[in-house]
């Protein structure tokens, strides 16, 4: 039983912290999109770049969102160019 216990104690704990990953990656790609609506993309890329790759399959809105947020903000901050158009 004791081992069990460890395995279920542990299976929690790894579950706690994808929750906490996930849950700080939802939080910086909400910082990039408010920055971005500020009209500051210099700020919004770097909280992107701080937040981790969701998993398509699981946040698929969100990773589309975050996608578009990001392409606005390279737009106001002009560093597209007319090649990667």
């Amino acid at each position: 039983m004791g081992r069990d216990r460890l395995r279920v104690k542990a299976h929690e704990e790894a579950r706690s912290h994808a929750r906490d990953d996930n849950a700080r990656t939802q939080l910086f790609a909400h910082a990039a999109e408010v920055f971005r609506d500020l009209k500051n993309p210099k700020t919004a890329l770097a909280w992107n770049a701080q937040a981790a790759a969701m998993p398509t399959g699981v946040f698929t809105r969100s990773v589309g969102m975050r996608l578009a947020i990001v392409g606005t903000a390279h737009l106001q901050g002009a560093t597209v160019t007319r090649a990667s158009l």
